[in-house]
């Protein structure tokens, strides 16, 4: 009888945890140039949080971990669910400027490993132009 409800409470203990989900959102700079990745969360007060990424390097610009389900489902949620405008520019040169638009879906690619989901956009030499 004692086993039984050690295997009771073990039971309900182990199915009652529930799954961690863990969504990110990653910036990788194929370019030849730094870049700075500004995201402005307009219902925070325009808080900003800035991101430098060096040439042939990345940087997660986005992370949650949560045990209430899924944090990214699709593309669709690589955009838009955390703030409000995204801006990319290259650090320390005015004259060039980065064509791609990381609050469209479109620029971004999106994988999922169970419950796990990762949006993730390159930005390379045919990203930057002149102004």
């Amino acid at each position: 009888m004692k086993q039984l409800v050690y295997l009771l409470i073990f039971t309900f203990i182990f199915f009652s945890c529930d799954r961690l989900s863990r969504g990110v959102k990653i910036v990788q700079n194929q370019s030849s140039k730094d870049i700075k990745v500004r995201q402005i969360f307009i219902q925070q007060g325009n808080k900003e949080d800035t991101y430098f990424v060096k040439s042939g390097g990345q940087a997660t610009i986005w992370e949650l971990v949560s045990n209430s389900g899924t944090v990214l489902e699709n593309k669709n949620s690589c955009v838009n669910s955390w703030a409000n405008v995204i801006i990319i520019e290259v650090v320390n040169n005015t004259q060039l400027k980065i064509t791609k638009d990381l609050n469209n879906s479109d620029n971004w690619t999106f994988s999922k490993s169970g419950l796990d989901g990762q949006c993730r956009t390159t930005i390379t030499d045919a990203d930057i132009v002149l102004k």
